[in-house]
Parts: C-alpha cells; sequence; structure tokens
C-alpha cells in the first residue's frame, strides 16, 4: 500500500513538472492590442476580408466559448501573416475587440515579438495627459519631516506622508484641483472668488466720485503646458501654480488732504502664493511644486505644500481581463499546449482573391457623376424605339464605379453588389484588392456624422472625488467612475447640479449657456457741475510751434450729473467647445471651455464714514464664485471623461471645505443616416 502511495506522489509529482516545464515553454500573457485592423476589419490575403468576432456572452455555454476562441485565433492568425509574422503551431490567441485586449499562448521568443507589435500599436494612439494638483496644510515640523523622503526625481513618498496625515485628522486638503490636455497644448483651471478692486477714482469734498474698477481671481489659478516625448512616457512641462492662501485684505489709505480733512482710497491686498517652473518628468511621477507659509498662521506653526502628478494616458477603453481568462479556462480544449514549438509554415499563396467587404448605397455612389441628365422636355419628338431616344437616368454597376477610379480587373476578375444586404463581392489580384480597400475607406472617412455631447456637474464630499479622481489617473475610459457617481446619487452621497445635452458637427464651434445674465457697474462718474472747455493757440515769435492753451471753467450753480459704466455677464453654466472628428470616425480632438457658477455673486458695499474729518469716495464691489476649465482633449466615441474637479466657495456650506464638485462628459458620433 505505501508502495502504491509512493507511486502515486511519484506519477502526480512527475505530471505537475511536466505542466510546469509547459507553461513555462508556452507562457499565456495579455497585451492590451489596439489593432484597427482586428476591430474595424481587415483584408487577408488567403481568406478575404476578416475582422475579430466578438466576445460571448458572460453566460454563454462552453461550446460558444471555444467556437469564438477558434475563430478569434484564426482572425489574428490570419492579421499577423499579413505582417509578415507566422505563429508556432500550438500558439492560441482570443482578442476582445472592444476591450482592445489580446490574450495569447505562444513561445517566449514569439511574445517578444507581440510586445514590439503591441508597442508600436499603442505609440500609435492618441494620448492625453492627466493633472491633479493638490495642497495640504499641516504644522510645519510634519511637513519639513515628510520633505526628507524628496531624495528622487518622484516625489510620491512626500504626497503619501501627506495623505496619511489628513487620514489621521493632523492635515486637511486646501484645495484639489484636476485637468486634463493634450501634448503641446496650454490648459488652465481657476477656480475662487473673483473680486473687484477700484483702479481708479477721483472725487470732490462733497464725495461725488468718478472710479474704474477692475477683476482678479482670489483662489487658485493652475496652467500647464506639457510636451511628450517620443518614448510616450517622458513630459517636458512647463507650470504654473497660482494660490491665494489667505481671505483678499480690504484696507484705506490716505490719499491726499484737504484742509483738517483727510482723503482716503479703497486698497485691497491679496495673499498670493505663485511658483512658476518648468521640468522633466515620467508618467504617474508625483512633483512638489511649492511650500509656502499661509496667511493664517503669521507665526510659522502651520505649512502648505503643493503637488503635482501627471499621468501620459493612452486613449484606450478600461482594462477587462475576461479575455484572459477565457482562454485559460478554455483554451486547452480547443487545442491542447505541445512540448515544444514546431517550423514556422509558409506565408499566404498569392494570385486572384476573393474577398467581401460591407458598404451602403449611398457610400458606394459618393461623389460618383451621373453618367446621363434628364431628358430636355422642350426637346422635338423623336421616333420611338430611336437609338437616340433620351433616358431619365442611367444606373451604374459596381464595376462601373470602381473602373472610373482607375482600377483595373483583369482576366478571372469580377465584383457583385447585393444592396439588400450591402455585401460587395470582389474577385482581384492581391495589389488590385488593396486600392479597393483604399478606396473604401477613403469614402467612409466623408459620410455625414454628427456629434453628441451630454455634461453633467456633480457635488459629493472631497474624500469620495478623491478618491474617484485617483482611479481615473491613469486611464483614459471613465465609465466606471460614472457608474460609482449614479450609484452615489441614487444612494443620496452625491447629487447632480446641472445636466445639459447638445449636439453639433466637427470642425464647428458650438456653445451652451444656462442661467442669467447679470449685470453690474464697472465705473461711476459724478460730476460737480457743467465744465465748458476752450482751446487756443500762442505761437511764439521765431518759431514754427504754437503752443496749446487750455482753460476750464465749472459752473458751480448746475446741478450735478452722475453716470456710470455698466457691464453684463452670465452667470450659471457656461459649456463652449470645438471638436474634430478623425478620418475613421472614432476618436474626437476637443477644444473646450467650461465655466461654471457654484454661488450667486456677493455684493459688498462700505457704509459712508462717521467720520466729518474723513472723504470716502462710495464703494460697492461685486464678487463673483466660479470655477473656469480652458484646454484640448482626446476622447473617443461613446466613452465618459471626468473633466475636472474643483473646490467651491461663496456659501456657508462650503466653508469647511469638506465639498467637492466635478464635471463629467460624454461624447457620441452619430452617422447621419437612416
Amino acid at each position: 500500500m505505501k508502495k502504491l502511495l509512493f507511486l502515486s506522489f511519484t506519477l502526480l509529482a512527475s505530471l505537475q513538472a511536466q505542466q510546469a516545464q509547459k507553461a513555462d515553454a508556452w507562457p499565456i500573457k495579455l497585451y492590451r492590442y489596439p489593432d484597427e485592423g482586428l476591430n474595424g476589419g481587415f483584408i487577408s490575403g488567403e481568406h478575404g476580408q476578416l475582422r475579430a468576432p466578438a466576445l460571448p456572452p458572460v453566460d454563454a455555454k462552453d461550446e460558444a466559448v471555444t467556437d469564438f476562441i477558434k475563430r478569434s485565433h484564426f482572425a489574428f492568425r490570419a492579421r499577423l501573416i499579413e505582417e509578415g509574422i507566422t505563429l508556432p503551431t500550438g500558439s492560441l490567441a482570443a482578442l476582445d475587440p472592444v476591450n482592445q485586449t489580446l490574450a495569447i499562448r505562444t513561445t517566449s521568443a514569439m511574445h517578444e515579438r507581440i510586445l514590439a507589435l503591441a508597442t508600436r500599436l499603442d505609440r500609435n494612439l492618441a494620448k492625453n495627459v492627466h493633472f491633479t494638483v493638490e495642497i495640504f496644510e499641516a504644522d510645519a515640523s510634519a511637513v519639513r519631516e515628510a520633505m526628507k523622503k524628496a531624495v528622487k526625481a518622484d516625489h510620491r513618498p512626500v504626497w503619501e506622508a501627506l495623505d496619511a496625515l489628513v487620514t489621521a485628522s493632523k492635515a486637511v486638503v486646501i484645495t484639489s484641483q484636476r485637468l486634463e490636455t493634450k501634448g503641446g497644448t496650454r490648459a488652465t483651471v481657476e477656480s475662487g472668488e473673483e473680486r473687484f478692486y477700484t483702479s481708479e477714482m477721483t472725487f470732490d469734498e462733497k464725495t461725488r466720485s468718478t472710479t474704474a474698477m477692475e477683476a482678479r481671481r482670489a483662489g487658485t489659478i493652475f496652467e500647464i503646458e506639457p510636451t511628450i516625448g517620443p518614448d510616450g512616457v517622458t513630459m517636458e512641462i512647463n507650470v504654473s501654480l497660482e494660490h491665494h492662501h489667505g481671505q483678499p485684505v480690504d484696507r484705506w489709505d490716505i490719499i491726499n488732504t484737504s484742509g483738517e480733512k483727510s482723503v482716503e482710497s479703497p486698497l485691497v491686498d491679496f495673499q498670493v502664493a505663485h511658483p512658476v517652473t518648468g521640468f522633466t518628468m515620467l508618467s504617474g511621477m508625483t512633483k512638489t511644486l511649492g511650500i509656502w507659509q499661509p496667511a493664517s498662521s503669521p507665526k510659522g506653526e502651520k505649512l502648505q505644500i503643493a503637488f503635482l502628478t501627471a499621468h501620459i494616458v493612452t486613449l484606450l477603453p478600461a482594462l477587462d481581463t475576461r479575455i484572459e481568462h477565457l482562454l485559460r479556462s478554455h483554451g486547452e480544449k480547443v487545442e491542447k499546449t505541445p512540448s515544444s514549438p514546431p517550423a514556422e509554415p509558409e506565408g499566404a499563396p498569392k494570385g486572384i482573391l476573393t474577398r467581401t467587404f460591407f458598404v451602403t448605397d449611398e457610400l458606394l455612389t459618393m461623389d460618383d457623376p451621373s453618367p446621363s441628365g434628364a431628358a430636355d422636355p422642350f426637346a422635338a419628338p423623336l421616333p420611338a424605339g430611336s437609338a437616340s431616344e433620351p433616358k431619365l437616368s442611367l444606373r451604374l454597376t459596381a464595376m462601373d464605379i470602381f473602373k472610373s477610379k482607375g482600377i483595373p480587373f483583369p482576366e478571372g476578375s469580377a465584383i457583385t453588389y447585393t444592396a439588400s444586404t450591402g455585401e460587395l463581392l470582389v474577385r482581384n489580384t492581391a495589389e488590385n484588392m488593396r486600392l479597393i480597400e483604399a478606396l473604401i475607406t477613403s469614402r467612409r472617412q466623408y459620410a455625414a456624422r454628427t456629434l453628441t455631447s451630454t455634461l453633467h456637474l456633480i457635488e459629493a464630499d472631497a474624500a469620495t472625488l478623491r478618491q474617484i479622481e485617483r482611479q481615473t489617473a491613469a486611464i483614459s475610459d471613465h465609465g466606471a467612475a460614472w457608474k460609482a457617481v449614479e450609484q452615489a446619487v441614487s444612494e443620496g452621497r452625491a447629487r447632480i447640479l446641472q445636466s445639459i445635452f447638445s449636439e453639433g458637427k466637427g470642425g464647428l464651434r458650438s456653445t451652451f449657456v444656462n442661467g442669467s445674465e447679470f449685470m453690474y457697474s464697472t465705473g461711476t462718474d459724478g460730476s460737480a457741475g457743467v465744465v465748458s472747455h476752450h482751446n487756443s493757440t500762442d505761437p511764439k515769435e521765431g518759431e514754427n510751434k504754437t503752443t496749446q492753451i487750455s482753460q476750464l471753467s465749472v459752473v458751480e450753480d448746475a446741478p450735478p450729473s452722475f453716470s456710470s459704466t455698466v457691464e453684463m455677464r452670465n452667470v450659471g453654466l457656461q459649456y463652449e467647445y470645438e471638436p474634430t472628428i478623425s478620418p475613421d470616425g472614432r476618436l474626437i480632438e476637443l477644444n473646450y471651455r467650461l465655466a461654471y457658477d457654484y454661488a450667486p455673486p456677493t455684493l459688498v458695499a462700505t457704509p459712508a464714514p462717521k467720520d466729518d474729518k474723513l472723504i470716502r469716495p462710495l464703494d460697492r464691489r461685486h464678487r463673483f464664485h466660479q470655477v473656469n476649465l480652458t484646454t484640448g482633449t482626446t476622447m473617443a466615441h461613446g466613452t465618459h471623461r471626468l473633466l475636472g474637479i474643483w473646490k467651491p466657495e461663496g456659501k456657508p456650506e462650503f466653508d469647511d471645505g469638506s465639498k467637492l464638485q466635478a464635471a463629467f462628459l460624454r461624447i457620441d458620433i452619430v452617422p447621419v443616416e437612416r
């Protein structure tokens, strides 16, 4: 019995060793594989037009899964043959065309080639740069201790030390901003109070005044311009961060005296930290932008520290590893893993190929003039059956259309089009087939398309939105994050502030405004009376010059006149965007500006002084509370994107800093068809 058990254990160990050896020789790996040919269809020299099949449903039976793997491997193997690569016998591949993810079992040497192909495909994709700026406040000693960890180019350990202090309630997040842009595109995000101040003023002892005002943002203003390096992971960054770490201070200053009276003017002091710099960083790194002492800590017991985190994000759907699970669980049912790789087979045969394309009737006849026009209704009638009898129309065949574009059809070739199914069946040489494919692709690029965008503004607690920011920092498809927001809204943990829908077209600037048109005064004028102005010239002897003499006279008994300068601005939501649709109809290059007033404007008025020896002008100023995002980005059709995060102010419920707001955008490219 013991001997039998020993033999059983020995056999089991031998089988496990063999399986481990096979796994080492034929490893299964997962790649992001954004191949447009596999997703949208490509031309195989041996099998015609192919594309990767769609994933089976989650509850699909084993037979459906194994059939999917067979068809997926067939398409991928044919695609590699077109690249001049032949998979070793025993390799097995499965592709998720929606997720653009490839799971493949093959030799280690072939994995190196697949990795090179995947890297090449990734570098050709559009890329955005996602930025997050966070400002923490903590004890000065804790900040200085954390900065000791800044010994390398990546300051992530410093950020982690401060974030741990927030969790322990020993630090606070002063503000958090999120923005994205494209390489070479400058982007800005502004949040905080927009405060007006008096920039010019004249007045008399009767406090009749003339004033002019200008505006300045008192909050956080972040401006950045990145350049992505050719390796796709290095960035050259120019950055400016202006942060107002204390409330603006209103004060009065004596500008003149009039007898026993003092003349004062209203002034404003802004408490600002403003680092401007540039550096080189890798995707995923965190940089410390600056440390400063806030106005609320005059003795230096507190410090504020600003961090910038940047990710270069390739435009890909969110990662889903289901395809790898399917290959591992059903791969052996399709083809057993061999013990050693075989020799590579020969390439595809040449000659006449048969391929199938699917096109619409409108696409097939696009920009083709009719070969004959309508008959002249005023022409003399011709005898019936005459060869010259005019015809109302002459329908072109598919052969006529492609021949008119210079594509040859040698002996043995043919082309037929079935309008009911949109199937175009072609027999031609490989060289001519490429010309046909290029023509069809070019026509698809000019099909009419429109673009719809749905924008949501949300508000949630700071912890929730900071977590969502971290989850979306290195990915381009934020659909899962938006589902989490919808769940939070349904549970009462978040709320949607506004939602808008807008439709436009590529290359056209569109705007959407919702709110009120708010009028406010930017300057006033109070004249003491009627002013007369006389000019005269006084020529001097021996000179060609003349001197202009102005004489002013004021009629004191005339009634005073008053005037003001008024401007108007939209208070609410302003969304302005200009999209450009890529030729393949999948991507949108989007330049946009989003402005949102998260609190109504407030008016601050200074009462008249009670001191008879003090002269002050009337001081009434509006303050606006708004976020402003201006940038450019790239989005894929049908995806959600977290555009930005900001900290609101201007209402009592915002004073504790526990709330953040964010903007989510979804864009869809819609073909104009029945």
